[in-house]
């Protein structure tokens, strides 16, 4: 694992040790879980410093001393930092709905958080995408620079999957709820489709901040392999149909089902075997689990009936552009005839009307 993979991987610790904070129920045993987490935080911390200022940190001096010189001290106060900016609203990893307007519908505020999350928040992983434009683009840290957005894009996707994963296990829980009968049994897959929002939303995050990343590391925001992901595009896969329902006759597949690659790609057991035979998630009898299997398969099929529609389209316009060329071109050959009968006639306006 390099420092860069290192580093990463602490953001999520921090995060995961935020998250457990700000969830924190006062129990004995979240208590203890949070201590453990914070101490592991701490000397995985002082660890990564050591090994980040050895490999990393000749090269961010030679990188900064050199763009100090090349402007002259104009640099800003947290130089070699990168300057303060607004993140993009339309970017942000709060996964919170917009209006139809386009305005946010801000979330409650939170509740006051105790001192030990901000002690952890204020804690700095300095990465190379947290440093000047001008620093990233020197000579000295391009290579640690690329790395970086190797990772990232890994990253990216492999939160982009888990989304897309969450969302297909999220709709077999839902199928569950609607065949089980009884409150402990109803009650429990209400819980399933609780915690697996949940772990939607924090994959829909992770990708979203993977992907702000990306763009400070010199990503185009109209890249079309990381796209801005809208919490309205995080949602089920929907086959347009002029036969929908009142309502959803404008509703399109959300473009993160442009790709099941990811099925192929699981690597979580559980998860593969669902993806293979509806198994492996529930012990449910088996016409349940054919249900639930549907739930992935369907995903499939409206994917390749989308396909083959849109296969069908651009045959049918290709055709209708050959159709139309033949039409102008038996057209013009049919005036020019006309209009050189015309000339032979001695007919001067009927030819230039002939040839108009």
């Amino acid at each position: 694992m390099t420092v860069i993979e290192e580093g990463m991987a602490l953001e999520d610790l921090k995060i995961e040790l935020l998250t457990d904070i700000a969830g924190d129920d006062g129990t004995d045993s979240m208590r203890g879980d949070i201590s453990a987490k914070r101490k592991q935080f701490v000397e995985k911390l002082d660890l990564w410093k050591e090994q980040y200022d050895r490999h990393v940190g000749p090269l961010l001096e030679e990188a900064a001393a050199a763009v100090v010189v090349a402007v002259q001290d104009a640099v800003h106060a947290s130089f070699p930092l990168a300057a303060p900016d607004v993140d993009d609203p339309a970017d942000d990893d709060t996964g919170q709905a917009t209006t139809t307007a386009g305005k946010r519908r801000h979330p409650p505020t939170p509740p006051p958080r105790p001192p030990l999350w901000h002690e952890i928040d204020a804690v700095r992983i300095d990465l190379p995408s947290s440093y000047d434009p001008r620093v990233q683009r020197h000579a000295s840290m391009v290579s640690v620079v690329e790395v970086e957005k190797t990772l990232r894009q890994v990253q990216a996707k492999a939160a982009l999957d888990e989304v897309r994963t969450h969302i297909i296990t999220n709709e077999a829980f839902k199928i569950q709820k609607h065949n089980v009968s009884g409150q402990k049994a109803t009650t429990r897959a209400t819980n399933q489709i609780r915690k697996k929002q949940q772990a939607i939303n924090e994959a829909a995050s992770k990708y979203r901040r993977a992907r702000r990343t990306l763009i400070t590391l010199g990503m185009k925001r109209e890249d079309r392999t990381y796209r801005e992901l809208k919490p309205e595009d995080v949602r089920k896969f929907t086959l347009y149909s002029a036969q929908q329902q009142l309502g959803q006759s404008k509703e399109t597949p959300s473009w993160i089902w442009e790709s099941f690659s990811f099925v192929e790609e699981q690597q979580d057991e559980k998860y593969r075997d669902f993806f293979d035979d509806g198994t492996g998630l529930w012990l449910l009898p088996s016409d349940r689990l054919f249900d639930m299997f549907l739930s992935v398969g369907v995903h499939w099929f409206r994917s390749s009936a989308l396909k083959q529609r849109w296969d069908e389209q651009v045959r049918l316009l290709e055709e209708e552009m050959r159709r139309t060329v033949r039409f102008f071109s038996h057209f013009k050959r049919h005036w020019s005839k006309k209009a050189d009968a015309a000339d032979q006639l001695g007919l001067p306006g009927e030819a230039a009307y002939a040839r108009k």
